[in-house]
């Protein structure tokens, strides 16, 4: 595993105007790059300068036209799709990620496409307006099926006014009150060179990748903010713990959440552990205890699976089933069972899923675009990626004994409930 895991580490550099960057060099064989540069500034900052779903905007909008770029769609989408690639840009609470994946021979043009869409959007009026309408699409869509239905009003359910309790999309009605003024302004607030960090996974020798970029990071805008390079804490989560909600809907499914708190992430430890706990109840998918109590022994659901959200801030884990109406009750039942299964205090249980995480770490393939965002993923939750090395020496000091206090320390009637009824 050493040669190629030392390959392939992010290294941190300090890059073109104070920018940090993360670069992990792939193999020579590998012949695309994934870029990806990401403002730290996300929908839990809305409210500081307008209503929900304002800074999920700049996901969108820039791809009307940029000062390079100012032909559309056409223009800052086009070029990648004609070598093979691909580039788009997400929102989540705490960033905007604005990313390319194409052969390593044209990166130029990725480099050009993802940096000019920060910097220099045009933000006219009617490219604006067309992007409320499709926003307005995009939030119908989620609407449109069961699990996006619940992910879209799950942070207004579990968090209420707290800067992370509203969709990151916004609603319609608050899309209809931002004037493109607001936006322009939003921008100027939001968008600074101190908060935006740079991933890139590729072939390249580092110093030419810093020599690309140097011109290029020079036009990012200077607005004077304070400076950010991960998730942003926004005050404690709160948590009703024990509270019940029960939504109705048209679908012909339900589903069933129970969610436990998590106190905020702190370090690398804290994640391992995480996912290591967690797979006492998930690991081997349908043969996991989870999928015993649900579905093997009682067929009450299809599908079944952990869900998790951590941050500075809080968070929780939890269970996620899709049930028929007629079964909530009764898994909501079986759930606790979960914790009468042997397994799950089993020390036999316990070392082959330590087994189980280093042997899928070993497994790794080498995909520049995968390895971009978990490298972002993590410096969101900690300011830095975690090596394999690390997280392999981190599974190893994790004691049974450990995983069993957590374990016991479950209770049931804590739980935060959420209930998507179906017809």
């Amino acid at each position: 595993m050493k040669g190629v895991c030392e390959l392939l580490i992010f290294k941190r550099y300090e890059g073109p105007c104070g920018i940090p960057i993360f670069y992990q060099q792939t193999p020579d064989i590998i012949r695309s790059s994934s870029i990806a540069l990401a403002v730290f500034t996300g929908s839990a900052d809305d409210l500081s300068v307008g209503k929900p779903g304002i800074y999920h905007w700049f996901e969108h909008v820039p791809f009307q036209g940029t000062k390079k770029f100012p032909d559309g769609y056409r223009a800052t989408k086009g070029p990648v799709a004609n070598v093979g690639g691909r580039n788009g840009a997400a929102t989540n609470c705490f960033y905007t990620n604005y990313w390319a994946t194409l052969p390593t021979r044209h990166l130029s043009i990725g480099f050009d496409i993802v940096v000019d869409l920060i910097a220099q959007p045009l933000l006219t009026d009617e490219a604006i307006n067309a992007e409320r309408t499709i926003i307005k699409q995009e939030i119908r869509s989620r609407m449109s099926n069961l699990g996006g239905n619940l992910g879209y009003l799950l942070p207004s359910i579990l968090w209420g006014e707290h800067p992370l309790g509203h969709p990151i999309p916004g609603s319609i009605e608050s899309l209809d009150s931002m004037t493109p003024e607001l936006l322009r302004k939003a921008r100027q607030r939001g968008y600074d060179r101190s908060r935006m960090v740079f991933f890139i996974s590729t072939a390249l020798p580092h110093d030419e990748v810093l020599d690309i970029l140097h011109d290029r990071f020079e036009t990012l805008p200077l607005n004077g903010l304070s400076e950010r390079r991960m998730g942003a804490s926004f005050g404690p989560l709160p948590w009703n713990q024990g509270e019940r909600t029960e939504i109705e809907t048209e679908f012909s499914s339900s589903i069933v959440q129970k969610l436990f708190w998590l106190p905020p992430v702190r370090n690398k430890m804290d994640i391992v552990r995480l996912k290591l706990f967690c797979s006492i109840f998930t690991q081997g998918n349908t043969g996991s205890p989870l999928y015993r109590v649900i579905r093997e022994t009682s067929q009450l659901a299809y599908n079944a699976s952990k869900t998790t959200f951590f941050s500075q801030d809080g968070g929780y884990w939890g269970f996620t089933v899709t049930t028929s109406r007629n079964h909530i009750e009764t898994v909501e039942e079986k759930l606790q069972t979960i914790l009468q299964d042997p397994r799950i205090r089993s020390k036999e249980w316990f070392e082959g899923i330590k087994v189980a995480h280093e042997c899928s770490l070993d497994m790794q393939v080498v995909n520049p675009e995968e390895n971009v965002q978990e490298a972002l993923y993590m410096t969101t939750a900690i300011g830095q990626p975690v090596t394999v090395e690390e997280e392999v020496e981190m599974i190893s000091q994790i004691s049974h004994q450990e995983v069993l206090e957590l374990i016991d320390a479950i209770d049931f009637k804590d739980a935060r409930t959420v209930i998507a009824s179906g017809k």
